[in-house]
């Protein structure tokens, strides 16, 4: 689960500012390049404080979840439909202007996926082994997020 959701949001983030150049180039051919970078900036921006914001909202949703007898593990389902959101919008998006949501649900998602993460494996395996239990789940991002920005890669290249 963490090298698939994983895997999305690293290709969604590594690929922010290709998305927007070509959305905003396909919006309007005029644009200058400066333009374009400011826009490339302000959404890994977006990125990096929704994803700020999403660590904060799973950590105290998760403890809220625990102590009314819940499941932490609701926290990854929220997640995982926070980013299905993202990829929806990001497939049906065409106005470069409404970029944002893209950016914004990708990283709600990403810090959501990863403020509660660890969290979940020292429930499922144990504390005693956190250490390397968290250091091999961490490893499935590495593969997903490779394979996701080479399918990436070829769709845009085409």
């Amino acid at each position: 689960m963490l090298g698939l959701l994983c895997g999305v949001g690293l290709m969604s983030i590594n690929n922010i500012g290709n998305v927007a150049k070509a959305l905003w180039y396909h919006y309007d051919d005029s644009i200058s390049r400066d333009f374009i970078q400011k826009h490339q900036l302000l959404h890994v921006g977006i990125i990096s404080f929704c994803s700020f914001l999403g660590r904060l909202i799973s950590g105290i949703g998760s403890d809220w979840l625990i102590h009314h007898h819940a499941s932490r593990f609701w926290t990854l389902v929220g997640s995982g439909c926070i980013f299905t959101a993202a990829q929806v919008v990001g497939l049906t998006l065409q106005d470069p202007n409404e970029l944002f949501l893209l950016s914004g649900l990708t990283g709600l998602a990403y810090g959501a996926l990863f403020g509660v993460y660890p969290a979940l494996v020292a429930d499922a395996f144990g504390p005693s082994g956190m250490g390397i239990n968290w250091g091999a789940m961490t490893m499935a991002p590495v593969i997903s997020g490779n394979v996701f920005n080479l399918v990436y890669g070829s769709i845009l290249d085409k």
